[in-house]
């Protein structure tokens, strides 16, 4: 099963899934596939909409440049990570957000208002710059510092 996950996550369509599926000697029905996207589609719905902790320590954000396929187009995209370390010192990935185009303040405010949504309520540091992100962190997180980048050392 986690050979046609990996398959549907990297954007196969379903025929090109059964073809890969039936060459790794893996013959899944349609009915069987169909389950397979449901159960991915149903667990990645649960991972956009959990619960986030209330204090945040540090959000680190960080993008992937990459081409993503739409309606038969290659677009150019930038899919940002949002990795966040609670106060109990927790890392946790919080959401994956995609753009196409550049980043603007419209953009950074619609992925904070959904850590907002989420549970998040304050924040000491956000690591990253992305044009318009730190506008949209004053707006939404007036006391927490915003950094560049952040390097946490340690002795070894």
């Amino acid at each position: 099963m986690w050979t046609s996950l990996s398959l549907v996550i990297n954007g196969y369509s379903e025929e090109q899934l059964s073809m890969s599926l039936r060459e790794l000697g893996l013959p899944y029905s349609t009915e069987e596939i169909n389950r397979i996207k449901d159960l991915f589609i149903e667990r990645l719905h649960d991972f956009e909409q959990r619960e986030l902790p209330e204090n945040v320590f540090v959000l680190f954000i960080d993008a992937c440049h990459t081409e993503i396929q739409e309606n038969l187009k290659i677009r150019k995209a930038c899919v940002d990570t949002v990795m966040g370390i609670n106060l109990p010192e927790r890392k946790d990935v919080y959401g994956y957000y995609t753009f196409f185009g550049g980043e603007s303040r419209m953009d950074w405010l619609r992925v904070f208002n959904d850590l907002i949504e989420r549970g998040i309520e304050s924040v000491l540091i956000v690591s990253d710059d992305f044009p318009g992100m730190d506008r949209a962190i004053k707006a939404l997180f007036p006391r927490t510092e915003h950094q560049l980048s952040l390097f946490i050392c340690r002795e070894v």
